[in-house]
């Protein structure tokens, strides 16, 4: 899991560029890439707007230094990139202040090329595959930011967050 994790870390300036690129902050990594960073499929409908590839590399991350106890690793690979998905759902998502709650703003799910008959791709907002990844990543960000004793500023919002999703 190493040189895999390694892999995805050396690629973390370029997906920090393709989030910018696409006015985001954090990292965002389209599930369709090689190995130099360049994205490949910007502009197909089922990998443009999936943002979850990010997310779960995040949680490899996590599980890595659950297995092993590696501190090292989490102080200075896992703990950035966890925090770098954080950084890009905080800016993504989307304060809803009748309801009290944050909304995942419309995002693509796995495969589904599907588009309505104008063309334009089908959309979901709410998305589950957002929803899952938000739920599982800010309980592992808070969880290596208490064991690294790491921003304890930035907690509030992180649970603020997990406390309001629909």
């Amino acid at each position: 899991l190493k040189p895999y994790l390694d892999t995805y870390y050396r690629l973390m300036p370029e997906m920090a560029a393709y989030a910018r690129s696409r006015s985001y902050n954090g990292i965002l990594l389209n599930d369709r890439h090689d190995f130099t960073g360049r994205m490949l499929s910007e502009n197909s409908p089922s990998f443009r707007d999936n943002f979850t590839a990010a997310s779960q590399i995040a949680l490899f991350f996590w599980w890595h230094y659950r297995y092993t106890g590696d501190l090292a690793c989490l102080r200075e690979k896992g703990y950035p990139f966890l925090k770098a998905v954080g950084d890009f759902y905080l800016n993504f998502l989307r304060w809803k202040e009748a309801e009290q709650r944050y909304e995942i703003p419309p995002a693509g799910t796995y495969e589904d090329e599907r588009c309505h008959p104008d063309g334009r791709p089908f959309r979901f907002t709410d998305s589950i595959t957002n929803l899952a990844m938000i739920r599982a990543v800010f309980p592992a960000l808070l969880r290596a930011s208490e064991t690294l004793e790491a921003d304890e500023s930035l907690r509030p919002r992180w649970r603020h967050v997990l406390d309001h999703l629909p």
